[in-house]
């Protein structure tokens, strides 16, 4: 679906990346993160992730899997809650301010 605009959407998006990276003092890192890892990197306050996950996943009910496949979907990730082992997500595609999601759920939907 998006292969006709996936190498044009990865150059603007690269260039909003560098552009942080020189205008505001933004450092920027791409990489592999597991569960816990993230999990740690996201402990310091000045730590954000942006993270891709199967959008059907992240918000499905539970005991209720998902129909269809794999739909990849970023989100960022600007804290953590730790008396409920949550993320605080905030979706580009969703209304609300930032949504809380438990780390499981995150964890199953980054599989």
């Amino acid at each position: 679906f998006y292969a006709s605009s996936l190498e044009a959407d990865a150059a603007r998006v690269d260039a909003l990346f560098a552009r942080a990276a020189s205008e505001e003092g933004v450092s920027i890192r791409c990489c592999k993160l597991g569960a816990n890892e993230l999990w740690n990197a996201l402990r310091d306050d000045d730590q954000l992730a942006i993270v891709l996950v199967d959008g059907r996943m992240l918000y499905a009910r539970a005991g209720r899997p998902p129909d269809g496949d794999f739909e990849g979907h970023y989100v960022l990730l600007v804290g953590l809650d730790d008396t409920t082992d949550s993320f605080r997500v905030k979706d580009p595609a969703r209304s609300d301010r930032t949504a809380v999601v438990a780390a499981k759920r995150l964890a199953d939907a980054r599989a």
